[in-house]
């Protein structure tokens, strides 16, 4: 989880930041959750390798933010994606309308919706946009919801 979540996204900014500042600036967008910004019973690895990639992206920003260069995260919550359908197959793991029912919105985000976020992103749209997290998660992390 570390070598994926956490190295993964390091080895890219290693590699990424020198052909953007050798460019003049551009954005960096990274792919944290929303367990970097909260934790969650059961996934110290996961929580720990995403709150990591929050981290690297604040320092990125202000690392490089004068040479032009934004650093951002995105931060989902669960995704309607194979690799969710994959996690809640677990059975020791509660089913998806458990985790529906936390969110304000009631749903996953669809993967167009995180794909939206991040173009933004890196469009000049977010040109004074650094070091942030943009959270997309139906409502979950504003506070606590209780489904009626």
């Amino acid at each position: 989880i570390i070598a994926v979540n956490l190295t993964g996204t390091y080895l890219l900014a290693r590699h990424t930041i020198p052909h953007l500042l050798a460019g003049g600036g551009g954005s960096f967008v990274a792919i944290s959750s929303d367990a970097g910004v909260r934790g969650a019973t059961g996934f110290a690895a996961y929580c720990a390798s995403k709150h990591a990639v929050v981290g690297l992206v604040r320092c990125m920003a202000l690392d490089y933010g004068r040479q032009g260069v934004r650093s951002n995260a995105v931060c989902p919550s669960f995704v309607d994606t194979p690799m969710a359908d994959s996690l809640l197959a677990n059975p020791d793991i509660p089913d998806r309308s458990a985790y529906e029912r936390r969110a304000p919105l009631g749903r996953f985000a669809k993967p167009e919706e995180v794909a939206e976020v991040i173009a933004h992103l890196a469009s000049p749209e977010a040109s004074y946009t650094n070091g942030m997290l943009y959270v997309i998660d139906g409502g979950t992390t504003a506070g606590t919801f209780i489904a009626e």
